[in-house]
């Protein structure tokens, strides 16, 4: 369940509007210009009762959480989100946004051979153990897969769709079955002897919806059991962080998260769900191990991985082939190595696979990896169990510092505001808790921000109490602002 969240919002709004009529002594009301919003509760709230509410308001919700996060997305007007912002029970309210599959199109076959071996030239081959990931599910959270293509038959499992098209989980755009059959395909995968779970969020044209998203997310905590799991999300748009909460949900469920880094050769920090902490967030090398032109860098990036020009399944016919780029294609790489160290050791941790992926990986030669990326290339090595933890670094946590806007106290703050700190010696990143309970912890949860000392708040409530906390990290470890203190504002 959801505690307290972060209720920044996002730039680009995914928005639904709606007319509703009805007849009065023969005049016809106005019709209602909605938006489409996730809202999150407090805790102690009950999610379907919360919804109960909003119905028998008029008030059309479109999805209910229990698991990711505790709360619902619903169609509002103005006048019905100002009204929702003074509910007690309510944590958070933030616009749906559109989230995109992260790829381009171009060139040819590769990727396989480069993750076996640790230098070039091509080998031409690919090794990989006899369990091939075995045992393991793949959760592909994406466009949808073409169930029936022979890269994939018979290894694809009844999932879960939350685009209304009649489509169920097929995929009508492609991306999604090329992400699988690089994950588990018989000729192109990784893993190839994974089953693939598709839940299907983006529709035909690779866009969808916040929401859908976070409910995707929900749909694998409510019936995930049994087997080991895995989760890939080669999409993202913009900075989401509901989304960060509940992709950090699963992760702390036990479930390894992979996410693409996204294709705009910016900082990933500034993206979701590439930013969350404990996902496994992937950047893009091309054939010569260079990082490809479009793939994020930055902080956030824990691996990088073929994603230009990889062959994979098609999704026009049962034997189809395509040709795609982007750091979608290089995330399911990186999740079929981690099903493959699943199937080996299914109780693998998330954090015992992040540690296995870096402690395996080729170090030193991707060319131009940008600024703050850990230059590491993906490795599938055959002996597929984690590495015990690491000794404690050499290096010193970052020295000690303050934040120093808005002050301490302060009240009558805008909805919109800039947090500051200054520097902290040796610091390569910076994560913000932003919390509505004043207990000096984080109920919320750590969000990367980048190498940066100002961060922007949207869309907070008015008349709400925020309490705020950010912490320095480096390889040594992480140190709290004014000594672990958290600070408060009280907007207007």
């Amino acid at each position: 369940m959801l505690r307290r969240m972060l209720p920044i919002l996002c730039a680009s709004l995914f928005t639904a509007s709606i007319a509703t009529v009805s007849s009065v002594s023969s005049l016809q009301a106005a019709p209602r210009t909605t938006a489409r919003y996730v809202v999150t509760f407090r805790a102690g709230s009950v999610p379907d009762k919360e919804a109960g509410e909003a119905r028998s308001k008029g008030w059309r919700v479109r999805d209910v959480y229990h698991h990711a996060v505790s709360g619902m997305a619903v169609d509002l007007t103005a006048d019905e989100v100002a009204a929702l912002a003074a509910d007690p029970n309510v944590a958070t309210i933030e616009p749906d946004v559109t989230m995109q599959a992260s790829v381009d199109q171009s060139g040819a076959d590769w990727g396989l051979d480069r993750i076996d071996q640790r230098t070039l030239p091509l080998s031409g081959t690919y090794s990989y153990p006899s369990s091939a990931g075995a045992g393991v599910k793949v959760y592909v959270i994406d466009t949808g897969v073409r169930s029936t293509h022979r890269e994939l038959a018979g290894r694809v499992l009844p999932g879960y769709t939350l685009i209304e098209d009649g489509g169920g989980t097929e995929d009508c755009n492609g991306h999604g079955t090329h992400v699988a059959a690089t994950i588990a395909g018989t000729t192109y995968g990784v893993a190839k002897a994974a089953s693939i779970v598709p839940i299907r969020v983006l529709d035909c044209l690779g866009s969808g919806s916040l929401s859908a998203i976070i409910a995707g997310l929900d749909w694998v905590l409510t019936f995930n059991a049994g087997a080991p799991a895995v989760v890939n999300m080669s999409l993202g748009g913009g900075s989401s962080f509901t989304v960060d909460v509940a992709v950090q949900r699963v992760i702390d469920s036990g479930v390894p998260v992979v996410v693409a880094a996204g294709n705009s050769n910016v900082d990933a920090c500034a993206t979701s769900p590439a930013r969350v902490v404990g996902a496994i967030t992937v950047g893009a090398i091309a054939s010569d191990d260079s990082r490809a032109t479009y793939s994020n860098f930055g902080t956030c990036l824990d691996i990088f991985a073929p994603g230009t020009a990889v062959t994979s399944a098609g999704v026009t016919s049962d034997t189809a082939t395509a040709v795609k780029s982007g750091t979608s294609m290089a995330a399911p790489h990186v999740a079929g190595v981690v099903a493959l160290m699943k199937s080996a050791t299914p109780s693998l941790t998330p954090a015992s696979a992040a540690r296995a992926l870096a402690a395996n990986a080729t170090p030193g030669v991707v060319t131009n990896p940008g600024t703050g990326s850990p230059n590491r290339l993906l490795f599938a090595s055959t002996t597929t169990t984690a590495p015990p933890p690491p000794p404690p670094p050499t290096s010193a946590a970052p020295g000690a510092f303050n934040k120093t806007s808005p002050s301490n106290g302060t009240t009558g703050q805008r909805t919109s505001l800039t947090l500051k700190w200054n520097a902290s010696a040796n610091a390569t990143g910076y994560q913000l808790c932003l919390d509505t309970v004043n207990n000096n912890a984080c109920d919320a949860t750590w969000t990367n921000l980048g190498n940066v000392q100002s961060f922007t708040l949207n869309g907070l409530q008015s008349k709400r109490t925020y309490y705020w906390q950010i912490r320095a990290t480096n390889a040594g470890g992480t140190t709290n602002a004014n000594a672990s203190t958290f600070w408060r504002f009280t907007t207007r």
